[in-house]
């Protein structure tokens, strides 16, 4: 049983020739932990600013339901703003150190941090609504300005003008 095979004979290395593909080896290995420690660091990083930008998206949305789900607001002798619904008292924003705090019946709750300013900017004309101003400083010694306009009270509805309308006229 003699096969036409071609039998490839691997010579055997001499001891430097070992020792140096083991030190290249090594130094790949290296290279590659190095790499895989890098991505794992660059993965963390993004997963921490996505977790606090997702925060403030959270404080964002929370303070505009309660800012423009009101029809007034008012500010009390410590600077807290206290927002109506229909002359009910429905939540009060104050800020506390650099925190913004809102407090909707007996519930307080931390929304925002690194607010250096909290102001109402009052309107001079009737038709335009107040607007709540909230200065946020950041880490990076960046700033921004958020601004909600809360909306101008209405005295009627519209399906309450629809209905008065309504009455007046007959159909026949």
């Amino acid at each position: 049983m003699n096969d036409n095979r071609n039998l490839h004979v691997i010579k055997a290395f001499t001891l430097t020739e070992l020792l140096v593909v083991m030190l290249i080896a090594g130094i790949i290995m290296l290279g590659i932990m190095e790499g895989f420690r890098l991505v794992h660091r660059i993965v963390l990083d993004k997963q921490t600013r996505l977790t606090e930008n997702m925060d403030v998206y959270d404080a964002y949305y929370h303070l505009e339901n309660v800012i423009t789900n009101s029809d007034s607001v008012a500010v009390d002798e410590n600077n807290n703003f206290i927002f109506y619904m229909e002359s009910d008292c429905r939540s009060s924003l104050y800020r506390e150190n650099s925190f913004l705090m809102v407090k909707l019946v007996n519930i307080t709750d931390t929304v925002l941090k690194n607010v250096s300013s909290l102001k109402l900017i009052k309107s001079e004309l009737p038709y335009i609504s107040d607007t709540v101003a909230i200065d946020i400083t950041y880490r990076d010694t960046s700033s921004t300005c958020w601004k909600f306009i809360i909306p101008v009270a209405v005295e009627k509805t519209f399906a309450q003008t629809m209905e008065e309308k309504e009455e007046d006229s007959r159909y026949e």
